[in-house]
């Protein structure tokens, strides 16, 4: 939006709610406050008018200086010349007397001949800004450059004299240098070969400088094949992670390799087609993986790279399991893949390939095991577990999405162990109305349960520690969070770890911080009705707290709402149509990216509330007892297509498939 109607938007809104405001306490209509409205409307029309004036202004200086830069831009910087000819050549002939002096200072220093080019370069320069159109000045100055190892502008100054005169000897043979020493043998040897061909067969220095950049070509060339060939079996570069390297370390120097390498890649790509091109590109994904831009580098890999080089195939593990595709990684090394055209014997060899397998099983396997502790609400163990992945394993300690996922699993188990330790607490206490910035359990003094930082249980006859046990939990809730906030700084549009810092607001009473990071995950899927309608019962909160309704019962955190309450009243349980979630997973309340456990789990809450003999059965609720009936027949349904790994699959291509025999 345009800021100056966004300012004239808020301006508005504040007039209309001021007189809202004064409407509701009774004083519209006194001449005071209508004095001040009046006011407040000039003020608003002097502020929009004033704001369109700057920026009508803005806009023209914009104009103008844009055209400028243009036509500058257009023209080169030595065509403002004062087209001379005369002050050209007094100019010309200054610089070729430093030229002399610096030849004739045989026992001078090399500081003093190169101040004598400087002035020689000064003067050429001259020359040029006042006579643009003679090559010889261009020559001139390029022969300067070359002296003082300014190859850059000598390969243009001698391109330049060139458009001017196509056959200008000297300019062919100092551009022809300046490009050796850019690493363009290519342009050199074709520079050459012109002077040959065209100008002088027999020249004696064009000939000299062919072979020597043939010379230098071939032995490049035979290097850069012995690179890719080493490349593609992967004998050519070490493993990319190193323990020692990553405890050092070393991040700004892995920032100046990356920019060195992505520099390198620019100018081998603006030149011409380099044997080295491939062994840039590997040293710049290399590079970036250690500066942690992944995604970047994994483009590379797909796109870029030869896909029959075993240390491309390595790389693109290295990316995957950093992006937590763990299981996409492994795929990568194995034989029969299609990720890759490699030799299966020279795969099969990898020393460093067999190496990242290994630890991506590993990964793999443990992986395997939180998720499994987490669907059996075994949260101890599944702390423990991310705890050794965090702390134990080389490859979780690095800031990865790999250690984000991690830390989700952590947070969401401290966060099972705190609803547990606080379910036990309410059951046997009366619950206090205040709560601590993140303790929200009761002072009982009858609770058996302490919890330590990393949720361990341990027992307790001392009844004077209760105030322990409220400092455990906060002390607890704090560590979730701060596993949730490392992994949104590791990984910014993690759905989960947004859930999860609401589930710990809201166990702290945080409800405004907790309905930012619930919109948050909004935003980032919307299509989620599990969080659609935890942002629902949040704003009713915050809005019930804004009100301060009194004689509202108290839910379970505290608030004027119940938001752990299945049973909303304002829900409709019909599907709703303009949902885009399938109508079999919002049958059973779940997710479309749900595990099996999780969908087993959602099925047996969903049977226990639709089953009939759960209905009373009186005359007037007979309707009633039908629909559960019904809903409880869709719901087996929806259960026997989605437990089906082939039929799910199928629903997941076409949603309608099975909607029909509903």
């Amino acid at each position: 939006m345009d800021p100056i109607e966004a300012g004239e938007i808020y301006r508005m809104e504040k007039y209309k709610d001021f007189v809202f405001q004064a409407k509701k306490v009774g004083t519209f209509d006194t001449p005071q406050v209508q004095r001040m409205l009046k006011q407040m409307r000039k003020l608003t029309v002097e502020l929009a008018e004033i704001a369109g004036k700057e920026k009508e202004e803005e806009e023209k200086t914009f104009e103008k200086t844009s055209s400028v830069i243009d036509r500058d831009a257009k023209k080169e910087w030595w065509k403002d010349g004062e087209y001379d000819e005369k002050k050209a050549d007094e100019a010309n002939d200054l610089g070729s007397k430093c030229l002399k002096t610096a030849k004739e200072r045989k026992n001078g220093t090399k500081n003093q001949r190169r101040e004598d080019h400087e002035h020689a370069f000064e003067a050429y320069t001259e020359a040029i800004r006042l006579e643009p159109k003679k090559a010889v000045y261009f020559a001139n100055r390029a022969f300067c450059a070359l002296k003082l190892e300014r190859y850059v502008i000598a390969a243009e100054d001698c391109d330049n004299a060139l458009k001017l005169d196509p056959k200008y000897e000297k300019a062919l043979t100092r551009g022809a240098k300046a490009q050796m020493k850019l690493n363009n043998e290519t342009k050199a040897i074709e520079m050459y070969e012109f002077i040959l061909r065209h100008i002088d067969q027999t020249h004696a220095e064009a000939t000299k400088g062919r072979e020597e950049a043939r010379a230098l070509l071939k032995s490049k060339t035979e290097r850069a094949n012995k690179q890719n060939e080493a490349t593609r079996k992967g004998e050519l570069r070490k493993p990319l992670f190193d323990e020692a390297e990553f405890l050092k370390r070393n991040a700004e120097k892995n920032a100046e390799n990356l920019i060195a390498s992505e520099e390198m890649l620019r100018q081998i790509l603006t030149t011409s087609t380099s044997p080295f091109e491939n062994n840039a590109r590997f040293e710049y994904v290399e590079n970036c993986i250690k500066c942690q831009r992944v995604l970047l580098a994994l483009d590379e890999c797909e796109n870029k790279l030869p896909r029959d080089s075993i240390d491309r195939l390595y790389l693109l593990a290295e990316c995957k399991w950093r992006v937590n595709d763990v299981s996409g990684a492994l795929r990568c090394l194995e034989a029969s893949s299609l990720e890759h055209e490699c030799d299966e014997e020279l795969l099969k060899h990898s020393q460093k390939c067999k190496t990242l397998a290994n630890r991506l099983r590993e990964l793999e396997t443990i992986s395997e095991s939180i998720e499994s502790l987490s669907d059996q609400e075994e949260y101890q163990l599944c702390v423990e577990k991310c705890d050794y992945v965090l702390e134990q394993l080389s490859m979780g300690r690095q800031p990865t999405r790999f250690r984000a996922n991690i830390l989700v699993a952590r947070a969401s188990s401290l966060v099972g162990i705190l609803t547990y330790s606080r379910g036990a607490s309410s059951g046997t206490s009366s619950g206090s109305e205040e709560d601590d910035a993140f303790s929200s359990g009761s002072d009982s003094e009858s609770s058996s349960t302490v919890l330590n930082e990393r949720g361990f249980e341990y027992s307790s006859t001392n009844a004077g520690e209760t105030n322990r046990e409220k400092l455990d939990r906060n002390r607890l809730a704090k560590t979730a969070l701060k596993s949730a906030k490392e992994a949104l700084l590791l990984h910014a549009n993690n759905v989960e770890a947004h859930v999860i810092s609401h589930d710990i607001y809201l166990l702290g009473n945080k409800r405004m911080k907790a309905f930012e990071s619930i919109r948050l995950a909004q935003m980032l899927s919307p299509e989620d009705p599990i969080i659609a309608r935890k942002v629902q019962k949040l704003a009713k909160l915050v809005s019930a707290m804004n009100r301060k309704t009194p004689g509202k019962k108290k839910g379970r955190y505290g608030s004027d709402v119940d938001l752990n309450d299945d049973d909303d009243n304002d829900k409709d349980d019909d599907i709703g149509e303009s949902s885009k979630t399938p109508k079999l997973y919002q049958l059973l309340d779940c997710r479309q990216t749900a595990r099996p456990k999780q969908i087993a789990k959602a099925y047996k809450t969903q049977a226990m509330k639709w089953h009939p003999d759960k209905q009373h059965h009186s005359k007037d609720e007979a309707a009633k007892l039908q629909q559960a009936e019904t809903r409880f027949k869709q719901i087996a349904f929806a259960f026997s297509i989605l437990s089906d790994k082939k039929k799910r699959a199928e629903y997941d291509e076409d949603n309608t498939k099975y909607d029909q025999m509903l």
